[in-house]
Parts: C-alpha cells; structure tokens; sequence
C-alpha cells in the first residue's frame, strides 16, 4: 500500500553531515533549519563523560569527552576512521588521560589534559582545543534523541523469546518497544527491504539490563541504516550482545562488556565502561527515504560539507506517514 506524506510534505527536521571529508572544520556538524544530529555520528565510539576502555577494537573513531582511561585497545582499525572530524581518530577531552598500552591503526590522538602512558602504535599531540566539541556534540545527541523518540509508530513488533521487527515497506520504518520487551527477547530479527531506514524506539526509564542477546537483519536492510535509541533510559548495561544497529543513548550511565556491535556506541551521559567490545565500523547513514511513488528530494548543496568526500549519506528527511498497524 502506497503511504503519502502529510499535508505540509516533506520536512526538514535534522540533517547529519553528509559528505564525510578527510579534513573537516569543527563547526561542519551544525545544520540549517533543523535539528541537528552532529559529529557524534561519524564516530564508532562516543561517550561524553568519564570513561573506562579495556581490550577494546573500535574499527572507527573514538571520541571520550571526561576524563579517559585506556588500557590494550585498538582504535581507527578501518582505514575510514578518519572521516572523523579533523580526521582525528581519538579525541580526549579530560582534565586527565592515560593511555597504555594501545593502538591507532590509522590517524592520531589528540588531547586537552594531560597524558600519560603510551601507545604502541600511532601518536598523540596536545592541542588547545579538539575538532569537534563536545558541548555541542552533547546537544546535538540530545535533540536528536528526542526527536527521533517523537516520530509516529509504523509498525508493531511481535513475539517475545523471538522478537521480530518486520516491515515490507523501504522507506522509514518506526517501531516502539518497552524495556520489558527488549529484555524478555532472545533473538531480535529486524526484516526490512533494502534502502528501508529501521528506527527502535525503547521506552522506559527504568536500569536496563541486556545479556546474550542476538540482533540479525533480514530483507536487505543494513546495518548504516538501522538505530536504537534509549531516550529516557538512565543506566544501560550490555554484555555478550550480538548486537546490529546504532545505540543511541543520550543520558545516565552505561556499560558495555564483550559485545559485538555493527555500527555505533553513542553515549551522552557522565559515565561510561567498555570492556573487550568489537564495535564494528556502520555509521548510521541518516539517509531517509520517501515512499514509493513520492519523488526524492534533494539535499540542498549548501548541507554538503567542503573537502574530498569518502562517503555520500545524504540528509535526513522526516515526514508523517500513516500508521500500518493497529494495536
């Protein structure tokens, strides 16, 4: 069945950088006329507040906004890590940051505070200021969350030990799940068709506790297309997750142990562990499709950043759409 947009059409609601540059100002993440998602997307690994790393491989870029401590890890292991924004690929933002022994794969370090330890490949450079800041990076999470906690419900999950997201449709597929629902699953098959952009909404304020968990796509839908997001969520604790999708957490506490992640861990909150996770390099694209039968609009020109672009996602394209399902 054809969905059509709403009255007003297509609004432009929140816009991502989109032209992932090699060299990239600090200010390239803001937007026009929206609400912007920011430099936390083109990370694989962004915590805001203090932060504990341990035998941790981020094939992205790594950004720690408090202070930082990391111990035998591995950061930028993708050649793409350094799309990030000055193409630093690992920002330390602490008063205090110690580091050893770990590697960068490609790119630098940069820090603010002081540093200790070593590494044992790569180089770290003490700068006045980082290329992206976190203050900012920090609203821009927030407001993104918020409003993608706001989009209407499209579809209803179903099934409990097997949860499963289904939709037919490739365009923006909108779910909402409770926490209970989230922690009852076992396996949690998203099926979408390819080009889809897949939204988990989990509602609930409550300490979430997930273990053992597998995440698998089905359909054609990818991985830089699919986010979770934790709106009200104030401590979150993953471990032996098989996980796939972006994790969007803007507040609280959070802890990561021996997951497997394809995309990215973007944390706004004030403290954060990671111990022995796989985060796997799948930036959420932010490309939002129209429906069938509506035309696509274009990103205007003045939304592409300046520089060599690696990658084209395009902006975000948010418009009201007719619920499918009925509770």
């Amino acid at each position: 069945m054809k969905r059509r947009l709403g009255r007003v059409g297509v609004a432009l609601m929140a816009v991502v950088p989109c032209a992932l540059a090699v060299t990239m100002p600090a200010s390239a993440a803001t937007t026009v006329g929206g609400i912007p998602l920011g430099a936390p997307f083109l990370y694989g690994e962004y915590a805001a507040g203090n932060t504990s790393v341990s035998g941790e491989t981020v094939d992205g870029a790594a950004a720690y906004g408090g202070n930082a401590t990391l111990a035998t890890s591995l950061v930028g292991a993708s050649p793409a890590s350094t799309v990030a924004p000055g193409g630093v690929t690992m920002d330390l933002d602490g008063n205090t940051n110690s580091v050893s022994p770990t590697t960068l794969a490609h790119g630098h370090g940069e820090y603010v505070g002081s540093f200790s330890g070593n590494t044992k490949a790569g180089t770290f450079t003490h700068v006045t200021s980082l290329p992206i800041s976190f203050s900012a990076a920090d609203s821009d999470l927030a407001a993104a969350s918020s409003t993608i906690a706001a989009l209407d419900v499209t579809n209803l999950a179903t099934g409990t030990s097997m949860l499963n997201l289904a939709s037919s449709y490739p365009g923006i597929d909108v779910f909402r799940l409770t926490e209970r629902q989230l922690s009852a699953a076992s396996n949690i098959t998203v099926h979408a068709p390819q080009g889809a952009v897949v939204v988990v909404n989990v509602s609930g304020a409550a300490a979430l506790s997930l273990s053992t968990q597998t995440v698998t796509l089905g359909g054609g839908v990818t991985a830089d297309n699919v986010i979770w997001n934790f709106p009200w969520v104030r401590s979150a604790s993953f471990s032996l997750e098989t996980w796939v999708g972006t994790i969007l957490q803007p507040f609280g506490t959070l802890s990561m142990r021996t997951n497997t992640v394809v995309g990215s861990v973007l944390f706004g909150g004030r403290t954060a562990w990671f111990f022995r996770d796989w985060v796997r390099l799948a930036l959420f694209r932010c490309h939002w499709p129209t429906g069938p039968g509506d035309g696509t609009p274009e990103v205007p020109a003045a939304l592409l950043l300046p520089g060599t672009a690696i990658a084209l996602f395009g902006g975000v394209l948010l418009g009201k759409r007719h619920r499918r399902a009925s509770a």
